[in-house]
Order: structure tokens, then sequence, then C-alpha cells
């Protein structure tokens, strides 16, 4: 019986264990910017507008809330990089430069612009475009920012977002704490480990990488076509349902009730 509950808590886990973790690729196939251990560095540039930017003193403590719009939308572009950047086990550097930044898909140019929407619910949304010719490349992204009234800390955290498509990094659907998750419980500058796994398996440093992908228990790469994403919300209900299999297999069990045993009785001996 201990060997059953056992090999049913096996199998449970093991069907769990891809869907409770994972980063999301973009594309079908694998796509990152044009960077190299060599030349690791990609620049984004910025159109030098902004948005009505509110609660600065509630963002990095204040230390910016001194600076003129733009040199604090400029700043809290680089802080929105810097979580990317400061990856141990990823080579890839972010950098912005103010200038002619356009939404061009066909510039081969990375651009953050800040325009009005037609849509009010939309903070942001990033447009990664691949290279006809080699499609494991993302030639161009550019970032449209809403020109709307947004806290600091909401555009640092919509940038990061976006910054993260440009990377080549999809929706997490099953980790809703990391940056990329599709429905963050929590909105602080800040890296998931899901983040951080799909960062170093993008730009892997080679000080710290042999070159050969190992296996990764107990995570996965989900949901990189809308076919696959499909196919996981299918997988994520029935980890759902196989969920309380798993609780209850574990669960300890009560020994069962013993009945108490009947006492003998004497037998009387004529005198």
């Amino acid at each position: 019986m201990l060997l059953s509950r056992r090999l049913m808590a096996c199998v449970v886990t093991t069907l769990l264990c891809p869907l409770l973790t994972g980063f999301v690729l973009l594309h079908n196939t694998t796509a990152m910017l044009p960077a190299t251990a060599q030349n690791p560095t990609v620049t984004f540039v910025w159109d030098g507008k902004f948005p009505t930017i509110s609660e600065k003193d509630k963002f990095k403590d204040g230390i910016y809330q001194s600076l003129d719009d733009a040199a604090f939308m400029q700043e809290l572009i680089k802080e929105s990089m810097s979580i990317w950047n400061n990856v141990p086990g990823s080579f890839l550097r972010l950098a912005v430069l103010q200038g002619n930044g356009v939404m061009d898909p066909l510039d081969k140019q990375h651009s953050i612009i800040v325009e009005k929407s037609s849509n009010i619910t939309t903070a942001a949304f990033a447009s990664p475009q691949l290279d006809p010719s080699d499609a494991s490349v993302i030639v161009d992204c550019d970032i449209n920012v809403a020109d709307t009234s947004v806290a600091a800390l909401d555009l640092a955290y919509t940038l990061a977002h976006e910054l993260g498509h440009c990377l080549g990094l999809g929706h997490a659907h099953t980790n809703y704490n990391a940056m990329m998750g599709y429905a963050r419980s929590v909105r602080n500058l800040t890296l998931g480990n899901d983040d951080k796994a799909g960062l170093i398996y993008l730009y892997p440093d080679p000080a710290v990488w042999d070159g050969k992908h190992k296996e990764i228990i107990c995570g996965t790469l989900s949901g990189q076509s809308s076919h696959a994403r499909s196919f996981g919300s299918a997988w994520h209900l029935l980890a759902i349902l196989l969920l309380p299999l798993l609780l209850a297999s574990l669960a300890p069990r009560a020994a069962p009730a013993q009945s108490p045993r009947p006492v003998p009785r004497r037998r009387r001996h004529a005198s």
C-alpha cells in the first residue's frame, strides 16, 4: 500500500512539475536580439518624449525626483534595463540613447517612443520583428508607450516587461511571480527565477556555460506557439484536477481501529 502511494505521488509530481515553473519563448523557434558575448550591448533609441509621470518620490526612494521630466524618463528607462543587465550567467547588456526613435518595423533600429494611444487599456506594447533571412534573430523591436498619466514604478515595470518581449521572451502563464508573468500579483522591479532562466538560455555567458545545454529538471520552455499555448492550457487544467490526488496520496492515514479482544470466561468446576 505504501509503495502504491509513493508511486502515485511520483507520477502526479512528474506531471505537475513542468507546469508549475518555466519560461516562455516568444516565437516558435528561439529568437534573440543580435548580440554576442563579444558584442553584448544592444542600444534602444528613445524619442525624448515622456508621459505624465506621478509618484516620483516613491521610485527608488526618490533619488531622481529632482530631475526634470525628460531626465527622469531616461533614468527610469535605464533602471528598467538594469534588471536585465545584472543577471549572473547572461552576457546581455541593454543601453538607451536619446534620438530619432520611430515605430518602423523595417529600419532595424530598436526604438522607445511615447505617443497618444487610442486604446485606453494599453499602457505599452512591444513589436519584435524577425529577420526574414534568419528567424532566430530579432532584427527590430520597437516599444510604444502610451502618453497618459502613470505612476513612476508602474511605468518602469511596464518598460521592463516590454523589454522582455524584445529579448525573445513571451508571457509565462504558470508563474505569476515572474516579470514576464501574464498577470503578476506584485508589481516591483525585480526578475523572477524563470525570467533569469529564460535570459540565460537565450544569452548564456560563455564564462559560466560550456556550450552544451543541460537537461533541466522540473523546468520547461512552454507556450512557444499558439498551438502550444492551447495545449499547455489543457495540461494546466489536468494539473489542477490531479493536484487533489497528490495531496490525498501524501496525507497521513490513521491506523484502522482495532476491536477489543473478548475476555475469555472462566469455567466453573462442579465441586
